[in-house]
């Protein structure tokens, strides 16, 4: 059973507001990374807090390729945090890496089709 057109158009409009902040989000995760690159070790906690609520919130909207790297990333920071130090640079290299996914999937979900 699909949803009565009004209910699709309000979606809609959330998705598209959603979609319109990431930028904010996914900036705010770059200044987060760059902290834990520089080896702020208590970087980590807040970097994962806000992967795990893009998780969250991505596949509320829908946008479960955001949710899956999302979660990835938030996963591999886990791991990181629980070693309680900071990541070298391969580790760095990873984050980086599926950050970039991560920025990637927004920018795909964001892309008319």
């Amino acid at each position: 059973m699909s949803n009565p057109p009004e209910l699709e158009r309000k979606l809609a409009a959330l998705r598209a507001q959603y979609l319109a902040e990431s930028g904010d989000r996914l900036a705010e995760l770059w200044r987060l990374f760059a902290r834990v690159q520089n080896g702020d070790v208590p970087a980590l906690a807040e970097l994962g807090g806000a992967l795990h609520r893009l998780a969250g919130t991505g596949g509320s909207y829908g946008l479960m390729s955001v949710t899956e790297h999302a979660r990835a990333a938030e996963q591999t920071v886990r791991a990181l945090a629980d070693a309680a130090r900071a990541p070298g640079p391969a580790q760095c290299a990873a984050l980086r890496g599926q950050l970039q996914t991560l920025a990637d999937a927004f920018a795909s979900a964001s892309s008319p089709e």
